[in-house]
């Protein structure tokens, strides 16, 4: 029996018992997308295996640390590991407001020379324009630059990567933003979440039964699972977000890398050269205990943490004000192949046969253990 990391949804067999009603929130995640509970408490329709460091935190008690410390601590602990390895650091830029704060945190930890010997920042035409001060200002007079289009190159353990993924997770979710500009109403986001609203969105994807469902299986795992305060509408699309698509945010640069790269993936180069800034449990943490931190009363003040540290470097008052987020990566996976499934031996699978359904299915899918 095989156990995946990550496997694509759109290509499982959807008539096996338990999977169709199951499959159906993939028609609004996006058939990519892998669902994996990082409690741990929910039994999948498939052989979906948690990559260990992705656990739930859960002792939440006496953390007091900012979002500005977790970005600091998080700084030093990567440049650490590069003296270690001695190995460069290649930062994905993709001009968004994570890649943005993820290089003022080297550029203000490191002193000019070592910024420049030690940090190499990948990008394309896109990056550029998407915060074209910022580049002109900071990147351009301060960074040694490589085309983001040779990204595949890299899994070599050449360098230590570091990308801006889970800053989205720590903060709440697309969702989020797609109801607030299908409806206009923000204030809704504050409400008590409650069936009512889940399943008024729930059913531009779905069926009502199977809306139901979700919406059960949701409240049921926040009432048995959540260390934390989950109470809002805003909070109950950032729990399905932040626990169970986390490890699908990780893996999905890697799934989509070159065929002649992949024999380079092992749980070695993950484990050290392959980084997420803001994948940390401190940061985790952070996002637990900090709703009232995330945004303010609008959609323009989503990541309004990230945005006010960006603005205490730059001063740039119409970024702060106006830059909402925009999905940057989508861009980066144009045109590349993606496989049907990666297992957790880091075995790319272009094909999972269906004539031997025990590779990947549960048939043991009651959903809550």
């Amino acid at each position: 029996m095989k156990s995946f990391y990550i496997a694509n949804a759109a290509y499982l067999n959807q008539d096996l018992p338990g999977v169709q009603a199951w499959n159906k929130i993939y028609k609004m995640i996006g058939p990519h997308a892998t669902l994996v509970d990082r409690c741990e408490s929910i039994q999948m329709p498939y052989n979906f295996k948690l990559y260990e460091p992705f656990k739930m935190p859960r002792d939440l008690v006496g953390f007091n640390k900012s979002y500005e410390d977790c970005c600091e601590e998080r700084t030093k602990e990567l440049v650490e590991l590069s003296r270690r390895l001695d190995k460069p650091i290649t930062i994905f830029y993709s001009g968004g407001i994570d890649s943005t704060l993820v290089l003022i945190s080297f550029m203000k930890y490191l002193s000019k020379e070592e910024f420049q010997s030690r940090i190499r920042v990948a990008l394309s035409m896109e990056s550029i324009t998407e915060n074209a001060n910022f580049f002109y200002d900071y990147v351009r007079p301060n960074c040694n630059m490589i085309n983001s289009d040779n990204i595949h190159n890299m899994f070599d353990g050449s360098t230590i990567m570091v990308g801006g993924e889970h800053n989205d997770q720590l903060f709440g979710s697309d969702i989020i933003g797609h109801i607030y500009r299908v409806y206009g109403d923000f204030g809704e986001m504050n409400k008590t979440y409650s069936r009512e609203h889940a399943l008024k969105w729930f059913k531009n994807y779905m069926d009502e039964p199977s809306a139901n469902m979700w919406f059960d299986l949701l409240d049921n795992h926040i009432k048995t699972q959540a260390p934390c305060e989950v109470t809002t509408n805003f909070h109950f699309w950032w729990w399905l977000n932040f626990s169970f698509k986390w490890q699908n945010v990780f893996f999905r640069m890697i799934v989509r890398i070159n065929k002649d790269h992949r024999s380079n993936i092992t749980h070695d180069l993950v484990r050290n050269y392959f980084h997420h800034f803001y994948s940390t449990e401190n940061f985790q943490r952070w996002s637990m205990l900090n709703h009232d931190l995330k945004i303010k009363d609008s959609w323009t003040t989503y990541k309004w943490e990230s945005k006010r540290l960006i603005y205490e470097f730059n001063r740039d008052e119409v970024y702060l004000d106006e830059k909402v987020k925009i999905g940057s990566l989508v861009k980066l996976f144009l045109q590349k192949t993606m496989p049907q499934a990666v297992t957790s031996n880091f075995e790319f699978l272009d094909t999972v046969s269906l004539e031997n359904l025990d590779d990947y299915y549960n048939p043991n899918n009651s959903f809550i253990r």
